[in-house]
């Protein structure tokens, strides 16, 4: 509930601070609570039952919910309700601020629509989980620009406290709560944040805030200025007297829920991790019916569409890619990038002779000596072993 609030409150700030747009996805269960902390975030700029919106709509249409919500909040229920061939796509595109260019019946170029704004999405899925239903490998950059929120484990599922109540109980008494009380505290932050017209003071309790969220790499470079402005947005409200939390709530709600993100995803670079876990699954997948035994001078005619071969090497089974499966398990990504991924995982066993190549020859059954780039699956699980 913190984070919703702190996220539809940290709208009007973004532009200010130099924070690109983008959005948090409340991902549990059904029933956990995702659904309340989206109507408390609605309510900060009105009606919640007008003011939210869902992602079963078309990309354009999305466009125009955005830009109608410039400066505020966008939020978006129920994820499973997208086109899952196009959910990245749409994460994006939210995140950029800036819609596709269109023209008029006249053929006359139409102006673009724009926006900066959070929004504040839910699904029993996350983004990626979502997008693999559609048959679309998952894109760091999307999940980057929508960050999974866990939103089911906490102490009542979505929340900490109950303050006292059962959990039917709280919830019900918040739906009436803001059913007949929203859309004044919004109007209200804006005002405060014009009165005080101290931009150079903005920008140095942003940049406060922003260093106790630790970060290793640009990419979670992003999601932490994205937690930074929202707890900026929450502790401006306490100190303008709009919220009557203890100084400092705001703050550490956030750090502590970007801290559970960048355990669960890890350190390092998301497309690494990616190319990881994907090489990994492949292996899981395909070990046994796609590869065969290095050594075994008799073809094994069972393996049809050969991924490879394997070795026993100093005790570990080491996997022997040849190069279009290795592409294939990387979903796509170039040779050259997935080189750099394995490399930095420790994960290419063995090389040729002179150790400038990342392949290795080898005398394969049935004749032939292809190139073939040797991977340890246990240096994969290593550097995946958080994703």
């Amino acid at each position: 509930l913190t984070l919703a609030i702190g996220c539809a409150l940290a709208g009007p700030l973004l532009s200010l601070v130099g924070v690109l747009g983008g959005g948090v996805h409340l991902v549990g269960d059904s029933s956990s609570g995702k659904s309340l902390a989206q109507l408390i975030g609605s309510s900060v700029w009105g009606d919640p039952g007008i003011f939210a919106a869902s992602w079963d709509m078309t990309k354009g249409g999305l466009e125009i919910e955005a830009s109608g919500r410039n400066d505020t909040l966008l939020p978006l229920d129920e994820i499973k309700r997208a086109d899952p061939k196009r959910v990245q796509e749409m994460a994006y595109s939210l995140a950029n601020g800036q819609g596709k260019g269109t023209m008029t019946r006249e053929r006359e170029g139409r102006a673009k629509l724009s926006w900066r704004l959070l929004t504040l999405s839910s699904g029993e899925r996350s983004l990626s989980e979502h997008a693999a239903i559609g048959g679309n490998a998952a894109h760091a950059g999307a999940e980057l620009r929508m960050v999974d929120v866990n939103a089911g484990t906490r102490t009542h599922r979505a929340f900490d406290e109950l303050h006292g109540l059962a959990g039917a109980d709280f919830h019900r008494l918040l739906t009436v709560a803001v059913a007949a009380h929203h859309g004044h505290i919004g109007s209200a932050f804006v005002e405060k944040l014009l009165a005080s017209d101290d931009r150079p003071g903005l920008l140095k309790d942003f940049a406060g805030i922003r260093a106790s969220f630790v970060e290793d790499n640009a990419q979670a470079g992003r999601v932490a200025d994205r937690f930074a402005v929202i707890a900026l947005a929450g502790e401006m409200a306490i100190a303008y007297g709009l919220l009557p939390w203890t100084p400092g709530n705001a703050l550490a709600d956030c750090q502590l829920l970007y801290g559970e993100w960048l355990s669960r995803v890890g350190s390092g670079n998301a497309e690494d991790r990616q190319i990881l876990a994907g090489i990994l699954d492949f292996i899981d997948k395909h070990g046994s019916s796609r590869f065969s035994d290095v050594n075994d001078q008799t073809p094994d005619t069972k393996v049809f569409n050969r991924a490879g071969y394997w070795k026993l090497s100093g005790g570990k089974q080491l996997y022997l890619f040849n190069k279009s499966a290795l592409v294939e398990a990387a979903h796509g990504y170039g040779l050259s990038r997935i080189i750099k991924a394995l490399e930095g995982a420790g994960a290419i066993a063995e090389r040729g002779a002179d150790r400038k190549r990342h392949a290795k020859k080898y005398r394969v059954p049935g004749g032939g000596s292809p190139w073939l780039y040797v991977i340890d699956p246990e240096a994969l699980d290593g550097e995946g072993a958080s994703i």
